[in-house]
């Protein structure tokens, strides 16, 4: 997969593009898991656009023969600047890109997708979602200073993270229903599952782990690990190392 970053003018709203190529041989398919984020996504193949909202389950892709997929992917909060309706509302779903602008058209993504030069499709992109109009305030600034203490302290509760934002927890899951499209709640499942994943190697073991991601014992780690990666924590780290 390649990743291409946004010009400065983007960054408030946008993680990269990204391009991803297979060729499979034939007779066979190859499994890709994708453990789900909190990022609006477009998303384009062969001729079609496609904003997708945040996915709330792991994703798993059978890929055969060869093809061709990318997308863009913005930040927590990002997308939410130019659309008029909660984000929420394409939560699981999909919806044409046209529907958003006419700019964003089938032929448009055709012309992107057919381009054999990533670089180039990039900025045909970026210059399109650069000339959309802006209709709501841009809070990308203040989710990201949200999710960065999530990610340095995943143990916190959701109470916790509102006092330490100088909002109600009301307030604070209203913002991220509104601007990225699922909860707070939800958010902090995957961070702490993904936070257990990089501690794989403590030699102190799992119990341990769970007390300092703030899980109530090892069983509810183990429990909602398996929620976010599909399969318990022992489980995945023998697959890996096959």
């Amino acid at each position: 997969m390649e990743r291409f970053s946004p010009p400065p003018l983007l960054l408030p709203f946008l993680d990269h593009f990204w391009v991803a190529e297979w060729s499979v041989p034939p007779g066979t398919s190859f499994p890709v898991d994708i453990v789900a984020m909190p990022c609006v996504n477009l998303v384009l193949a062969g001729d079609t656009a496609m904003f997708a909202g945040v996915k709330t389950e792991r994703q798993r892709h059978m890929l055969g023969g060869s093809g061709r997929i990318a997308g863009l992917r913005f930040k927590p909060g990002g997308f939410s600047p130019f659309f008029t309706q909660p984000v929420a509302r394409i939560r699981n779903l999909e919806i044409s890109a046209e529907t958003l602008h006419a700019s964003l058209s089938y032929t448009w993504a055709q012309s992107v997708m057919s381009s054999t030069d990533f670089g180039a499709a990039a900025i045909t992109v970026f210059d399109a979602i650069a000339k959309l109009p802006i209709h709501r305030p841009t809070k990308t600034e203040l989710v990201e200073q949200i999710l960065k203490r999530c990610w340095r302290q995943p143990e916190l509760s959701i109470g916790a993270i509102a006092n330490l934002s100088l909002m109600s927890v009301r307030t604070l899951e209203a913002l991220f229903h509104d601007t990225v499209g699922v909860s707070l709640v939800w958010i902090r499942r995957q961070i702490r599952a993904i936070s257990a994943m990089r501690m794989e190697n403590r030699e102190s073991g799992w119990a341990d782990v769970a007390h300092q991601l703030g899980y109530s014992d090892q069983a509810h780690m183990t429990n909602q690990f398996r929620q976010v990666v599909g399969v318990p924590p022992g489980t995945f780290f023998r697959e890996i190392r096959r």
